[in-house]
């Protein structure tokens, strides 16, 4: 048996795809905690901040996020895609990256008083200063991550990320109620940054040796230098939007607003997108020499997480309303429309996500980064058109949904290798879409007639998600039955573990046969 095989399917240990479907469950069930955790900390921030203070940091971000990716310029995806070699590159790995680091550090607090010149807002100096202080910190936790990754011990990342959300949670809504405003978000950032690095150094002890070993540091550069560069485009077009509003002259309050409908629409997904390429990456690399066999398990990945997502999404689109007149103050009712539209393009780009994992496990580096500057392009003429034609939140997060909806297609048409037609994306997932949709029709009709009072909303939020997904569950039984059939014969091995039930182990034999 071919080795690559052999590693997925020992003697005593469930089969890769077993082992991939529960580390996805386990990302999945992280990314329903840290909703949980992200909307109370949202709905208590509205109550003790301010939008300027929102606005303020979510400028501040749009300057950090960019100097954060000096911490790791992808270094741990090239220790995962050694994983035969990882303890002769963990070294090297761990001390470029607290190099890097350290050069982040450098970089910010050049940057800082640049960008509130840039910005014309003093304040955010101290903000980015503070934030400043994280990016080592965050680089040491890049070979123990990449380690877990590497094992697929996805439990234990999925454990690590519900600890970075609660930890930060506690800590900004402290910061706020004591008063501090926009430092309630940075002031967090460097203490859970070292709490997370040394939890993740306990769980994965890394092979790190005291040499530097500076001579192999020049054969990350090739592969980290492409895949940093990507990183770099994804987070300008993660930022892009707020550097658009923030150049543009639009009010701090408008961009808070802005800010907290972002995170609210975006940020499980977000975590969700951490988390499958934490799955898809380690497992794809165990096919890598059978390049057939990797398309297919990514486009039925694509297709179970669009099982995921699309109901997900429409049922906070529908939600969005009733549950920020419940939870907010009136003045933040601004944020629905803009909550609804960001959602709404999240729900088609988010079936994507695997496609960049398969990429990456067949060492395309420099392609993704050429698609990933392409789509940059694109994003920034469609954000810069929406600000010149109507300034204002609602314009820039419609730019951001049709900017979603066009850039997963053709991620998909490109990570495939262009053998499907372009439109073959949105044949993927039409089935979990139309049941999705056809179920959320009846819901939001029955929205629009409720009247608008505090008594109603509670009533839909109790409602709705009842009905919605009993909807849902019958509709795709009979739109989709193969996805649907699939996605529970993938999750049952899952759920009899949970139930302490026997799961079927599969030994080398039988693994080859089923593959």
């Amino acid at each position: 048996m071919p080795s690559h095989l052999h590693s997925a399917a020992t003697v005593g240990k469930p089969s890769l795809r077993l082992r991939t479907t529960s580390g996805i469950i386990w990302f999945a069930l992280q990314s329903v905690a840290t909703r949980g955790v992200a909307l109370l900390q949202q709905f208590v921030l509205v109550w003790l901040l301010a939008k300027e203070d929102f606005g303020l940091i979510g400028l501040a971000y749009s300057v950090s996020m960019f100097v954060n990716l000096l911490a790791n310029p992808g270094i741990d995806g090239v220790l995962i895609q050694r994983q035969r070699q990882f303890r002769h590159w963990a070294t090297p790995g761990f001390w470029l990256g607290m190099a890097t680091g350290l050069a982040g550090t450098l970089v910010m607090l050049v940057a800082a008083p640049l960008a509130a010149w840039a910005y014309g807002r003093t304040e955010l100096t101290g903000l980015i200063l503070v934030l400043a202080i994280a990016p080592p910190l965050q680089a040491l936790q890049i070979v123990s991550r990449a380690s877990l990754q590497m094992e697929m011990r996805i439990k234990q990342l999925a454990m690590l990320g519900i600890l970075t959300s609660l930890l930060t949670a506690a800590l900004t809504i402290a910061g706020a109620a004591l008063g501090l405003g926009a430092y309630s978000f940075v002031l967090p950032v460097p203490i859970v940054s070292i709490v997370v690095a040394v939890a993740g150094w306990r769980l994965a002890r890394p092979p790190i040796r005291p040499r530097l070993e500076v001579s192999r540091w020049k054969y990350f550069i090739g592969d980290s230098a492409a895949l940093g560069g990507t990183r770099v485009l994804q987070t300008l077009v993660m930022q892009g939007d707020y550097i658009g509003l923030g150049l543009a002259g639009i009010a701090d309050a408008a961009i808070g607003t802005y800010f907290v409908a972002y995170k609210l629409s975006t940020q499980t997904f977000l975590l969700m997108a951490n988390g499958v390429s934490s799955v898809m990456f380690p497992s794809l690399n165990h096919l890598a020499l059978d390049p057939e066999l990797q398309l297919r398990s990514t486009r039925r990945a694509t297709r179970l997480l669009a099982m995921v997502a699309i109901p997900f999404c429409l049922l906070q689109i529908l939600l969005a309303g009733p549950l920020i007149r419940l939870a907010c103050p009136p003045s933040w009712e601004d944020a629905i429309l803009p909550l609804q539209l960001l959602t709404a393009g999240m729900m088609l780009n988010a079936p994507c996500w695997p496609m960049q994992s398969l990429m990456m496990s067949q060492r395309r580096f420099g392609e993704l980064f050429c698609v990933a500057l392409r789509y940059t392009i694109v994003f920034a003429a469609m954000i810069a058109f929406a600000l010149v034609v109507r300034p204002g939140i609602v314009s820039v997060a419609t730019a951001v949904m049709l900017w979603y909806t066009w850039s997963a297609p053709y991620l998909y048409w490109h990570a495939a290798r262009r053998k499907y037609p372009f439109y073959e994306y949105f044949a993927e997932i039409h089935r979990p879409l139309g049941a999705g949709l056809a179920a959320a029709l009846p819901c939001g009709i029955s929205l629009s007639r409720l009247a608008d009072t505090a008594i109603a909303d509670a009533i839909a939020l109790a409602a709705v998600p009842v009905v919605f997904t009993f909807l849902f569950v019958v509709l795709t039984r009979r739109m989709a039955r193969e996805d649907f059939n699939d996605f529970c014969a993938q999750v049952a091995p899952f759920w009899n573990r949970l139930r302490g039930l026997a799961v079927p182990r599969v030994d080398s034999a039988q693994s080859k046969v089923r593959r």
